[in-house]
């Protein structure tokens, strides 16, 4: 067995055919490579995704809000404002039902395949194969499309720039030609040569969005010189298509509202890559729906809302409607230019999520054999870790689809389209398969994670495939009548083309090489068959790794007949045996993932009572192991281990004859002394032996406690380093008050008496804040009252602008000084809670004290400067409320990332 992730397993090793490979997964990390192996296969490559990187690629593939505000030419003619708004909550609600049904599969069984491989193992034998290979090309051109529609965006934003500042300007095919094929090939070589080493990016990514988010949505509102009536935001129903049926043009106008989830199921053919990827996946799929829909929803309304003139904004000649609509909202072109600038850099972060996504799926494809060339397609780079031959084969695809753009826009339009309609496709076969085999324990088992209520898993995997359907059909009729040669939908034609691709490589390649996946097996516990299995095998290994550390210590054991015993079905232990180092002794102690129990305990006579076997002459240890799930062969690549003694191994001396001869010359205290009090790296080891050598205890354990502190910078928690960013904003921004409310009131005409009572009021409101805050979070939970108070005092900020008497400054010194001090209050609390052991409370708070403060220190600075730069207080006051929002906003993910479970938290 191939130990991956340094982690602790048990493997028993001679082949059968009941049970060619068998391992006990006895931690917590261990878990997600069992779940990876649900579908025949170990993961290539290391797991380096963490669940915020998987969240952020999710969301940096969809970025829903961008992907909705890029399509406003369409909905604009099929229906207008109301079909934009009423279809992103139809949208919304319907795509919920397509993630739940998504996140329970991931949650059991995670896997780069994704759809295909669920699919596979959720349909009939007899069917199993030709499903899931059609499943898994459709995947396939689904990314591929998508792919193309995202690079496409990138040419266009830059070129709409140019014409919007010069009108003259002649937009010819090749420049978008030009600039497409250059954004395929640098984010191509981003994924092949630096993403390992800067996922970071995509975290980043996902906060400048939802930040540009709030500016967009704040400035298109405040600077608006006029407003759409609430008649023509939710009412007029604009029907610029020719069909003169409303429910037909509501439909076909449902593509713009589901653009917010193009890619959605980007996070789930990383899963082979992130850490506890069961969880991870659900997670990022949940995210990425509920706060696509939030700032999709809440952008579009600010939108229609501020739009000045839709024709204009229909017929605009930078072929980007929402540069014309921002424009005419924020009275300013730079300001707009910004924005769509923001678009360029967002189409670059999702094409780099687009191309790293799909190689994945073609690498798990191509190891599947379902390609021609599978044999380069399904290898990874081991220098780079990534599938560099899956990789150029994509891009070079996306190259040639870019090159029909030059002889025709609308037929690269066409293929282009059919990406979303694919990829609803692929989420009806594994939703189809559900209903039709009910829903059965034996593939959705009760123990996992993210199982669905039984009633609602199945309205849940109807509407999947329900909506699907309905899409397949509307998504593919003529947005507008009559038809011609320019404004057919070519969708349909183009599927027909991708089928017949399909069914050339099936017939030519996949019929006589694609074999589907192969299924392995997992219990809960040790029954008896299992159980004697494991006994009768002639040796047994141990493999150990500490926490942090580049390599794995394996150990043979012997026979298990003689050291190795079964306690109970979750429970094993064996004896570990003077004669070699104190590698696994010394990993455990590190990394707690099995008990260690020295010959010295009383609980040492207990167990080996229990185990029922000889004590081996200088046994040292008992290991006991407490098992949560067992699982048969990832595959069949275990050889048949022989019974045959090499004769290499005939002249060495037994352990029982070298351990009698060093008790019996009383040389066993020195030998646990010299060779097993550390490890090789390192690491206390045996106890007993650290005794002997005459060291205090206190000391090791001391230098094995720094050590984790000092590893533990690069191994915080995803929710810890989300609060800490979220914190530092608000911290940001927090004080403005407490500098400048005084001066502000005296620029005001509040008298200077009372100007300097302010500060006291907002002390006084702090300690409410302060005192409350903890009586508050009783009853809301630490987090939600966290995140409440940093929106309050954000939107009391953007209040303050507002606000020009004294007692109105009064009343502000009061409740922001409230919301504050809860702030306060509860920061350093919500960070010890982040930490999964009370040791490490004061390092996770000593580390973010260390970055506050840097924001503590530059906040005040910051915001003096702008008021010295600037006549009055606005700009000052607006950095500080937007930047407190901003960290209400990455505060909310920090409480997601926490307990996405609970309400009250």
């Amino acid at each position: 067995m191939s130990e991956q992730n340094s982690e602790e397993a048990t493997v028993l090793g001679k082949m059968d055919k009941t049970f060619p490979e068998l391992q006990l997964a006895t931690t917590s990390q261990s878990r997600t490579d069992v779940e990876s192996c649900r579908v025949g296969h170990v993961s290539q490559g290391t797991r380096h995704i963490s669940m915020l990187e998987t969240a952020s690629v999710g969301w940096s593939i969809c970025n829903s809000w961008v992907g909705v505000m890029s399509t406003l030419a369409f909905v604009i003619i099929q229906g207008g404002s109301p079909n934009l708004l009423y279809g992103l909550w139809l949208v919304f609600i319907m795509y919920g039902f397509i993630v739940y049904t998504l996140a329970e599969l991931a949650s059991v069984y995670p896997s780069a395949g994704g759809q295909y491989h669920w699919t596979a193992i959720l349909a009939p034998k007899s069917w199993a194969r030709g499903l899931s290979y059609t499943c898994g090309m459709i995947n396939i051109f689904s990314w591929i499309s998508i792919s193309a529609g995202v690079a496409v965006i990138a040419p266009q934003a830059l070129m709409a720039l140019v014409i919007h500042h010069d009108p003259s300007f002649t937009l010819k095919a090749w420049h978008v030609f030009l600039i497409y094929q250059a954004v395929n090939l640098l984010c191509l070589l981003h994924n092949i040569y630096t993403i390992r080493r800067t996922m970071w990016a995509f975290n980043c990514f996902f906060a400048l969005s939802l930040v540009a988010f709030l500016a967009a949505t704040i400035i298109s509102l405040v600077r608006a010189p006029t407003y759409q009536s609430a008649e023509s935001v939710w009412v007029t129903f604009v029907d610029g298509s020719g069909w003169n049926n409303r429910g037909v043009v509501f439909f076909i106008g449902l593509l713009t509202p589901g653009y917010m989830y193009g890619g959605l199921d980007g996070a789930i053919h990383l899963a082979e890559e992130a850490t506890n990827a069961r969880e991870a996946v659900p997670r990022a799929l949940l995210s990425t729906w509920s706060l696509g829909f939030l700032t999709s929803f809440i952008v579009s309304v600010a939108a229609m809302y501020s739009a000045q003139d839709f024709t204009t904004i229909a017929t605009t000649p930078t072929g980007f409607p929402v540069l014309e609509l921002w424009s005419q909202a924020m009275r300013s072109k730079v300001a707009a230019d910004a924005f769509v600038a923001f678009f360029f850099v967002g189409a670059l972060m999702a094409l780099a999520g687009c191309q790293q996504t799909a190689s994945r799926l073609t690498l798990a494809f191509a190891r599947d054999t379902g390609l021609v060339f599978s044999a380069k397609l399904s290898t990874m780079n081991a220098d780079h870790e990534a599938p560099i031959w899956a990789l150029w084969a994509n891009g070079f695809v996306v190259f040639i689809i870019g090159c029909v753009y030059l002889g025709s826009s609308t037929a690269f339009n066409a293929f282009i389209g059919t990406g979303s309609i694919l990829q609803l496709v692929t989420f009806a076969f594994p939703a189809a398969l559900l209903l039709a085999r009910g829903r059965p324990a034996r593939f959705l088992p009760q123990s996992h994670t993210f199982r669905l209520p039984r009633a609602f898993g199945w309205v849940a995997n109807l509407f999947t495939v329900g909506f699907a359907l309905i899409c397949l059909i509307f998504w593919d009729l003529p947005a507008v009548l009559p038809v011609t040669g320019s404004n057919m939908n070519y969708s349909s034609a183009v599927i027909g083309v991708i089928g017949i691709f399909i069914a050339i490589n099936w017939f030519f390649w996949a019929r006589h090489h694609y074999k589907g996946i192969t299924m392995v097996k997992f219990y809960p516990s040790l029954s008896s068959d299992l159980s004697e299995w494991c006994m009768s095998q002639p040796l047994f290994y141990i493999a150990s790794a500490p926490r942090y550390g580049d390599h794995v210590n394996i150990s043979p054991k012997g026979l298990p007949s003689t050291t190795f015993s079964i306690l109970d079905p979750n429970k094993a232990a064996y004896i570990d045996a003077t004669g070699s180092g104190a590698e696994t002794i010394a990993h455990l102690y590190e990394n707690g993932r099995c008990r260690v129990v020295e010959f010295w305990d009383q609980e040492f006579g207990v167990l080996t009572r229990q185990m029922g076997m000889e004590v081996p002459v200088g046994a040292r240890a008992v290991i006991v192991l407490d098992i949560f799930k067992v699982q048969t062969s990832c595959g069949y690549g275990v050889p048949l281990l022989s019974e045959t003694e090499h004769k290499s191994l005939l002249d060495r001396e037994t352990l029982g004859h070298w351990a009698g001869k060093t008790v019996s010359d009383n040389k066993m205290v020195d030998y646990r002394a010299k060779n097993n009090a550390y490890s090789l790296d390192g690491l206390p080891g045996l106890k007993a032996g650290r005794q002997t050598r005459g060291e205090w205890l206190w000391v090791g354990e001391t230098k094995a406690y720094l050590t984790r502190l000092w590893h533990q910078m690069d191994a915080m928690k995803p929710a810890y380093s989300i609060q800490v960013a979220a914190l530092f904003l608000v911290v940001l921004g927090i004080f403005s008050p407490y500098f400048f409310v005084a001066d502000y009131g005296l620029a005001h005409g509040v008298s200077p008496h009372l100007a300097n009572y302010l500060f006291a009021f907002l002390n006084a409101g702090s300690l409410v804040g302060r005192v409350g805050g903890g009586f508050v979070a009783l009853y809301l939970g630490m987090f939600n009252s966290m995140v409440l108070a940093c929106f309050a005092s954000a939107l009391l900020l953007y209040c303050w602008l507002a606000i020009p008497s004294t007692a109105g400054l009064i009343v502000f010194a009061l409740f922001f000084g409230a919301s504050s001090g809860m702030i306060i209050a509860l920061m350093f609390p919500t960070i010890a809670h982040m930490a999964d052991h009370p040791s490490k409370m004061g390092t996770y708070i000593g580390q973010a004290a260390f970055i506050f403060g840097f924001a503590a220190l530059a906040g005040g600075p910051i915001i003096g400067a702008l008021f010295d730069a600037y006549p009055g207080y606005e700009q000052g006051i607006v950095f500080s409320a937007t930047v407190m929002m901003a960290g209400a906003v990455v505060a909310v993910g920090a409480r997601y990332m926490y307990a996405p479970d609970k309400l009250v938290a």
